[in-house]
This record gives structure tokens, C-alpha cells and sequence, in this order.
């Protein structure tokens, strides 16, 4: 069986960082990309650094279409405006979308 390839959306909140951490040491799990928002801090940093680790070669990005490339699952703890349209993408790459985001509208769950 070959490794899962994950990215983490929202790498830089807390529950960001505890995922990275808990991919990059997972066995049979590749941390494939951390994504964050174009305004964030941690953009270009390593996301094993970020997660109070090692480096590991992956750097934060915020552009979604080079992350996602051969991904099987992103774990998404960003935002309800992110992680909607994150959804729309994912359906239509037909990636597996695990959501943790909290504090949807009634509008943005019918989206």
C-alpha cells in the first residue's frame, strides 16, 4: 500500500501546526503541502519548522493548483470562506476533504 499524501489548510493556526506534526511523524503519511491565506506570515517558511520539528522540504504556499497536484486528502482548518471554495475545488479534482473549520453560516453550508 503506498503512502497518503496530505496537505494541511490553515497550517499556521494551532490545529495546523498539531497536524503537521502528526503527519510528518505518521508512518505511511507524506506531508505533500501546507497551505495559508496570501496575507499570512508563514508564507515561504518550512512546514516542518513551523510545526516545531525539523525541516522537511515542504513550504507554506498559498497557491492552491501547485499544492494540490497528486494529492490523495487535504485536512482543511482554515477558514468558512476558505474552506468553501477549497471544497468547490476538491469536488472537482475528486480529492478527499476532511474539514475541521468551525463557524459556517446556514449560507455557506447550502454553497
Amino acid at each position: 500500500m503506498s503512502d497518503i499524501r496530505i496537505v494541511i489548510a490553515g497550517a499556521g493556526g494551532r490545529m495546523g501546526r498539531t497536524l503537521l506534526r502528526s503527519v510528518i511523524e505518521g508512518e505511511g503519511l507524506v506531508l505533500a503541502g501546507a497551505l495559508e491565506h496570501s496575507a499570512s506570515t508563514h508564507l515561504g517558511e518550512d512546514a516542518g519548522v513551523l510545526a516545531g520539528l525539523g525541516p522537511v522540504g515542504v513550504t507554506v504556499q498559498s497557491d492552491m493548483g501547485s499544492t494540490l497536484s497528486g494529492v490523495d486528502v487535504v485536512i482543511d482548518f482554515s477558514s468558512t470562506g476558505s474552506s468553501v471554495r477549497l471544497a468547490e475545488r476538491l469536488a472537482d479534482q475528486g480529492i478527499a476533504h476532511v474539514i475541521g473549520t468551525t463557524g459556517f453560516s446556514n449560507e455557506d453550508l447550502s454553497a
